[in-house]
């Protein structure tokens, strides 16, 4: 199971409001109380406005919305983590309130601090934009400025390996096809490993695990420390905030798999990867029981996989694990995929079975996936529910 604990650093000097939920209290009124009556003739808007006024908010429109939230989605209320919202909110377009109002509520169901780095951090994982994209744009502005300094030198070497724009040094008649094979469970496995490594997805983890003769030599080839450093020794503001976009967005990833509690644990991620010449993203977001040693059990489990094809497009992949039984439902609209699953069968059921797994069943639904990829974007991090008819993913 891949770690992203160890971000003590980020928090160091954050307002955790652990302690301060549901009991505190403003002046005389306990927040206990603070709740909407089902029963009273009063307007609900009266009540909002009451209630705004308990913990000494102004009552506009949008503390009035995010209250609602709060309620809602049946988040503990403070007078702090109210107020943290209410100021972070005014720094957001409104064109954006319905994706804030998502960062604020997964911020506050992971125990969180709401401060504007986390806050902005969760945001950034809400974008419609590839990471491969970002990756790319940080890349292409690196290679327009003129003296690099040996970190950003260091960060576009990294940026080109993630994309995969170190195969365009050779010609077309001549570039050498990449030598994965994706019908290799284990190099796809190690491939996915070594990406969240090169991301520094694991970075501070890493570094919590060093001993001190170990040197951090090493770690420092990762994006995430090279971009830190990058950005302290850029001038170029149109690189930097390039960098601050993709950091934003990697610091996200982190804390949306920080450390969690109860018996069910979830895995989110967004890696770029390259199939072919195809240079795209796949998300997957895994959940299932958590064993004595953390990791999810692989004998229940389930597994979504969302990424864009260079051919079939759209394509989500969603795969249910019951004692080692593996039903699996694919989406893409186009016609053609169901004889190619069907052409591939047998040759996947006897891979599984190498691995000690039964395939039950593979389907493929035609549904309509316009909403898809919009969806498979902004909500994989919390709920990772596409707008298609017959998929839930409640566990």
């Amino acid at each position: 199971m891949i770690q992203f604990n160890s971000l003590q650093s980020f928090f160091q000097n954050a307002n955790l409001l652990k302690g301060q939920m549901v009991s505190s209290k403003v002046g005389d009124n306990n927040l206990d109380d603070l709740m909407l009556s089902k029963t009273e003739s009063v307007d609900i808007e009266e009540q909002l406005i009451s209630l705004l006024k308990k913990v000494g908010l102004g009552c506009t429109k949008e503390n009035q919305q995010i209250l609602r939230l709060f309620l809602n989605e049946g988040l503990p209320i403070s007078k702090e983590s109210l107020t943290a919202a209410s100021q972070w909110l005014k720094e957001i377009a409104k064109t954006d309130f319905p994706k804030a109002f998502e960062a604020i509520k997964i911020t506050v169901q992971k125990d969180l601090p709401l401060t504007e780095p986390v806050l902005k951090s969760i945001l950034a994982l809400q974008t419609e934009e590839t990471i491969t994209n970002t990756l790319v744009k940080v890349l292409d502005a690196i290679q327009a400025i003129g003296l690099k300094s040996n970190s950003t030198q260091q960060l576009e070497t990294v940026l080109r390996q993630l994309t995969g724009q170190l195969l365009e040094t050779t010609p077309n008649e001549t570039r050498a096809e990449p030598s994965m094979n994706w019908e290799n469970g284990k190099e796809i496995s190690q491939l996915l490993k070594q990406t969240v490594k090169v991301l520094g997805l694991q970075y501070e983890h890493d570094i919590s695990l060093l001993d001190k003769e170990q040197t951090l030599e090493g770690k420092l080839m990762a994006l995430k420390p090279l971009l830190m450093k990058a950005l302290e020794e850029s001038s170029d503001q149109n690189v930097k905030d390039k960098m601050d976009q993709l950091l934003t967005r990697i610091t996200g990833s982190q804390l949306i798999n920080s450390e969690q509690e109860g018996q069910f644990q979830q895995l989110l991620l967004q890696l770029p990867i390259l199939l072919g010449n195809h240079s795209t993203d796949v998300r997957f977001k895994m959940m299932g029981r958590k064993q004595q040693n953390g990791q999810i059990d692989p004998d229940y489990c389930r597994v979504l996989f969302y990424l864009e094809l260079e051919y079939l497009r759209e394509m989500l992949v969603d795969v249910h694990v019951q004692n080692r039984i593996v039903n699996i439902q694919i989406f893409n609209d186009n016609p053609s995929l169901n004889l190619v699953i069907k052409s591939v069968q047998p040759l996947l059921k006897e891979k599984l079975e190498n691995h000690q797994y039964h395939l039950s069943s593979i389907m493929v639904s035609e549904k309509e996936t316009k909403n898809t990829k919009k969806n498979a974007a902004t909500e994989n991090f919390s709920s990772f529910s596409p707008s298609m008819n017959g998929v839930d993913i409640k566990i």
